[in-house]
């Protein structure tokens, strides 16, 4: 997953990146301006922060029912569950708002939101482009390879012995703390999304290592594959964990996703599938 910087254990996704250079430029724009019209830069800060508030609510909305089922996972804001657009546009209409009261002192706060906008669009962007040309450069990534990996039930598994079925890889490891938040959301996920084939493959662990965390957690040892050599990360270029990829029913890759999932941004991760494909085990 080449979006993702890679600083020794840790991984950082670039589009995070993206965005807090976009806003600390765009703060220090609003400084500058503010100093040169010797004026003040006062409401940046309330605006920042209506625009965060606004992009977790509206992705709340439309994720209540996830929400409501684990309520707690509300709070984890390292779940990636933003709606950036209504953010933006939520900062947007408190601007037109401030400059219909105050035009000369607007003036500092415009220049800064331009500069977060202009910085933000560029890199994602910049992401898109690079990401386009691996894809065309590259296609046999974008495939499951022709590979078989040990299962921990016994036996060996070939990564596409479901042909027909949409499925999704979860690269995770025992010592990985978001690995270990996240894997009962995605065990229990398989009964609610029944028509997807989860498959968790641990990175680099001896099957001892995997049986006694699977034991201790209390948590099915059923799709789990070993990669102890890293063959399949290497493969899929997988930089940090947890990380996930989605391929549709062809074996064709459609999404990734670096990081821990809650059960809000897992259902938004797998809307990048039909709507059938995704129907609940459970849905009339």
């Amino acid at each position: 997953m080449p979006d993702v910087l890679a600083i020794g254990p840790l991984a950082v996704n670039a589009h995070v990146l993206v965005a807090l250079a976009a806003l600390l430029i765009g703060l220090m724009v609003t400084q500058g301006v503010a100093r040169h019209l010797k004026t003040s830069d006062a409401g940046m800060g309330w605006l920042l922060l209506l625009a965060v508030v606004i992009a977790r609510g509206s992705f709340l909305l439309r994720h209540l029912q996830e929400y409501r089922e684990a309520p707690l996972s509300l709070f984890n804001l390292r779940d990636g569950g933003w709606d950036p657009i209504s953010g933006w546009v939520a900062a947007l209409l408190a601007m037109l708002w401030l400059t219909l009261r105050r035009r000369r002192r607007s003036l500092p706060l415009w220049a800064g939101l331009l500069s977060i906008t202009l910085v933000a669009a560029g890199g994602q962007w910049f992401l898109w482009v690079q990401s386009r040309q691996r894809t065309l450069s590259q296609p046999a990534l974008q495939r499951l390879p022709p590979m078989t990996l040990p299962a921990l039930d016994g036996g060996m598994s070939d990564l596409r012995q479901w042909p027909g079925k949409p499925l999704l890889i979860n690269f995770w490891a025992s010592w990985c703390g978001p690995c270990v938040r996240e894997m009962p959301i995605l065990m229990a996920a398989r009964k609610r999304y029944g028509n997807v084939q989860f498959v968790f493959v641990n990175q680099g662990e001896s099957p001892a290592q995997v049986h006694t965390f699977l034991q201790r957690e209390d948590l099915p040892t059923q799709d789990v594959l070993l990669d102890t050599q890293l063959a399949l990360g290497r493969f899929f270029d997988v930089r940090g964990y947890p990380g996930t990829l989605l391929f549709d029913s062809s074996g064709q890759k459609i999404a990734s996703w670096q990081g821990e999932f809650s059960q809000a941004t897992l259902a938004e991760f797998l809307r990048a599938l039909s709507a059938p494909a995704v129907a609940s085990a459970s849905s009339p």
